[in-house]
């Protein structure tokens, strides 16, 4: 599944890049000109893009490390529901073998 996010943010990128060409592309004026501009536009687009990926690195960075965290401590608190759930299960059966002791002694 594609995420929403990135699919916007693509598409957002390739209508300013077109926007940009083609608006530059009719202008009056020198092609040196027109493809100096055109240079210029798209090294300014592709530092945007580079910007949005590092910010887009940044939240899935954070998203993962909370997720591991979140993970970790999930573990944690299982782990400590076993021990209590085998701690009660061994002093259960510590009681009944007394019991079955104290009724069989009678």
């Amino acid at each position: 599944m594609r995420n929403p996010f990135l699919t916007f943010v693509a598409g957002l990128l390739a209508g300013a890049a077109t926007g940009i060409i083609i608006g530059t592309l009719y202008a009056p004026q020198k092609g040196s000109k027109t493809r100096r501009q055109i240079r210029q536009k798209v090294n300014e687009l592709q530092e945007k893009v580079v910007e949005s990926v590092d910010d887009l690195q940044d939240q899935i960075s954070d998203k993962i490390n909370d997720v591991h965290h979140k993970v970790t401590q999930k573990v944690n608190d299982l782990k400590q529901c076993v021990e209590a759930i085998e701690e009660d299960d061994v002093n259960a059966k510590a009681k009944m073998k007394q019991k079955s002791h104290k009724n069989y002694n009678k």
